[in-house]
Order: C-alpha cells, then sequence, then structure tokens
C-alpha cells in the first residue's frame, strides 16, 4: 500500500501542473497587461519533490522581500493523502506557490519634500481664545453745570459766592482699561486727564468805615472777604481809594461787580462697573461708579474790576488785590453713563455714551459747603479687546 501511496504521491505534481497551467495562463495575460512580470508557480523540473519546491521557494520568500508568497494547498493531493492510511505522517503536505512581485518604489520611504511629509512639519497652533481684557481711548466733551451756595461768613469777615456767566465747555482725554467678566457684566478703570477754564462773576458789597485804613490820610481802605467758588474757597483782599472830593462818610455803601478766572487741571482716576444688554454687534451699555479726582493745579484770578459808587475807585495796578485759593488736593465724584458699543471686529470696538458726572458735597477748610456742581455730556471713543 505505501507503494502505491508513493506513486500516487509522486504523480500528483504533474496532474497539479496540468491543472495550474491553465489557470496560469488567463492570470498571466492579466497580469501582463497590468505590467506586472509572470511568475513562477511550480518547479519544472521532474527530479525535485514538491516539498523541496516548497522548501526552495520559501527561501526565496525570506531572501528577497520585494516577494510576497500566497500558499494555496491543493485538493487532489488531500485528499489522496487522507485515504492512505500507511502514509508517512512526517512527510509534508505538497503545496503550490505563487509569487505576485511588487513595485520597488512601493517600498520605498516617502522622499522629505513629500506632501505627507510637508503636511506633517505644518505646526498647530491653537485657537486663541479672547482674554476679555481692553484698553481704550475716548474723550468727553461736558458741559459744566452750577448750583450755587449762600456761604457763611465768619466773624469780621463777610462770604459771597460767584455765579459762573455760562455754561463753561470743558473736555475730559481718557486712558481706560477693563477687564468682561462674562457676556453682561464688566469692570472699567484708567486715568483722565481734564483741564477747565471757568469765568464767573460776584458782587461784594460793604461799608466805607468796614475797611481798615491804609495809610496816614485814611482815603485808601482795605476790604477783606471769603469767596466761595467751584474750585474751593478763596480768600480776597481789596484795596479802595477815594476819588477827588469831599471826604465819603463811613456810611458810604463800596459795591464793586468782579470778574474772576480760574484755571483748573485735574487728573481723574474712575472705578466703574458696566452691564451689557442686547445681542449682536451693536450692544446698549450701561456704566456706574466712582471716580477719584487729584487737583493738579488750581489758580483763580481777578480779571476785571468795576465800582458801582462813583467816589471810590479800585486801587489801579497788581497790588489793588490778593487771591488765595484753597482747595482739597483730592476728592471723590460719581459717574453714570447710558449708550450702545459697536463690534467693528472681534478686536475694536466703539462707543458713544451721554455721561453725567458729579462731585460728592465738599467742604471748604471752615467746614462750609462748597458749590454743586455737574458735567453733562458725550463720551466717545474705542477699545481694542485682548
Amino acid at each position: 500500500m505505501l507503494d502505491s501511496a508513493n506513486e500516487r504521491i509522486s504523480a500528483s505534481p504533474l496532474n497539479i501542473q496540468k491543472v495550474m497551467e491553465g489557470r496560469s495562463k488567463s492570470s498571466n495575460q492579466h497580469r501582463e497587461k497590468s505590467g506586472v512580470k509572470e511568475g513562477s508557480f511550480i518547479s519544472p523540473h521532474p527530479q525535485k519533490s514538491v516539498a523541496q519546491e516548497a522548501h526552495n521557494e520559501n527561501d526565496k520568500i525570506s531572501a528577497t522581500p520585494s516577494i510576497i508568497g500566497v500558499a494555496k494547498p491543493e485538493v487532489p493531493l488531500h485528499q489522496a493523502i487522507e485515504s492512505s492510511k500507511s502514509v508517512d505522517q512526517n512527510i509534508p503536505k505538497p503545496i503550490d506557490i505563487a509569487f505576485i512581485p511588487i513595485p520597488p518604489n512601493v517600498l520605498k520611504w516617502p522622499s522629505p519634500n513629500s506632501p505627507a511629509i510637508a503636511i506633517a512639519k505644518i505646526p498647530i497652533e491653537p485657537v486663541h481664545e479672547p482674554s476679555g481684557w481692553y484698553v481704550g481711548l475716548q474723550t468727553s466733551l461736558f458741559a459744566n453745570i452750577e448750583k450755587p451756595r449762600t456761604p457763611n461768613s465768619r466773624p469780621g469777615r463777610p462770604a459771597f459766592s460767584s455765579k459762573q456767566k455760562n455754561a463753561g465747555i470743558t473736555s475730559i482725554w481718557w486712558l481706560k482699561t477693563g477687564k468682561k467678566l462674562n457676556e453682561r457684566f464688566s469692570l472699567e478703570s484708567g486715568v483722565g486727564y481734564q483741564s477747565t477754564t471757568r469765568s464767573a462773576t460776584h458782587t461784594p458789597r460793604f461799608r466805607f468805615g468796614d475797611g481798615t485804613h491804609q495809610g496816614p490820610s485814611g482815603t485808601r481802605r482795605i476790604f477783606q472777604y471769603d469767596l466761595s467758588t467751584q474750585e474751593g474757597t478763596a480768600e480776597v483782599s481789596l484795596r479802595m481809594e477815594e476819588t477827588s472830593g469831599s471826604p465819603a462818610s463811613d456810611d458810604e455803601p463800596v459795591t464793586l461787580s468782579i470778574t474772576t478766572s480760574a484755571r483748573t487741571e485735574m487728573l481723574r482716576i474712575p472705578l466703574l462697573a458696566g452691564y451689557r444688554f442686547g445681542g449682536g454687534r451693536l450692544q446698549g451699555k450701561l456704566k456706574a461708579g466712582l471716580l477719584g479726582n487729584f487737583v493738579v493745579k488750581n489758580e483763580l484770578d481777578i480779571a476785571a474790576r468795576v465800582s458801582q459808587n462813583a467816589r471810590f475807585q479800585p486801587v489801579s495796578g497788581s497790588d489793588g488785590y490778593t487771591v488765595r485759593l484753597n482747595q482739597p488736593e483730592f476728592f471723590l465724584g460719581y459717574w453714570l453713563s447710558a449708550g450702545a458699543a459697536f463690534k467693528l471686529n472681534r478686536q475694536i470696538s466703539l462707543i458713544a455714551e451721554t455721561a453725567l458726572v458729579g462731585d460728592f458735597p465738599r467742604n471748604d477748610q471752615y467746614r462750609r459747603r462748597l458749590p454743586e456742581r455737574f458735567l453733562l455730556g458725550l463720551n466717545v471713543g474705542a477699545n481694542y479687546y485682548f
């Protein structure tokens, strides 16, 4: 039985070869059309067994990395081996090896200049998240509104209050910074510079006998009083003299119309809370908070003096009066505004708002209430968001 089985085994390669020749013709034609070279499916040498052919071809696979082998067991030979009960189990099963060539350029690494490598070298930048911080340049144009008060007089020294001629115009230039807490609320601060020139008038009234004698003749008298202004309380000394004629009695009235000019420079530090409402590029804004005011410069001068009694006249020249203005160097105020903000893009926003600025009640060095003042106007500018 062993001899018959061996005869069938040795004969089976010829049968396999005939079958595979028919199969390989169509596949070879297909490979020739696609440009793939034809490979050997089985060894044509009859003196070598199928197992040896498989062993040699496996060596080729390990030696040549560009060839891929596909093992396919043959069904007729398998059935023949299964039918023989005395076949040596150590004999390897005959197999058919087919080799498909792989183009060498497929196995090469891509060039450093290839698109795949170039894309891999592109840095990936994180998405920029807005921080909510912003800086802004703004300007305010205000009308100065005054509420005068009648001051209390000190013993032996009367007090008068000045009244501005018209609603003066003042401007404030701001450098601001702020932080958006969320979509609705924000905090804002910064620094503002304000320079104001204001004209006002007042009318002091005396008796000629209220003045202090200057000189032996007694024709010159010095009149002293306190002047309450927006800028503070000024201590004023006026020198009056009689005109030609008979000497005036002590009961003769002395009345003057005086125009003053005040120059003030301040730094304003705001601390404001803001609220936004609405959506889209145009949003409404409300702001309120405190203002810290630092007085940098404060001057008061007498621009004109006119006597309303023809028997007296002011002494000519700069020695005809002295003015000393007293005001605290720091005081608190408040800010209220309502307006709108328009977003040009993600970083720049334009703002326009109506604002009311005022001072908390202030007292002079003698604890007398100073006149109240308000600023009403428009604040415009631009903010840059980071």
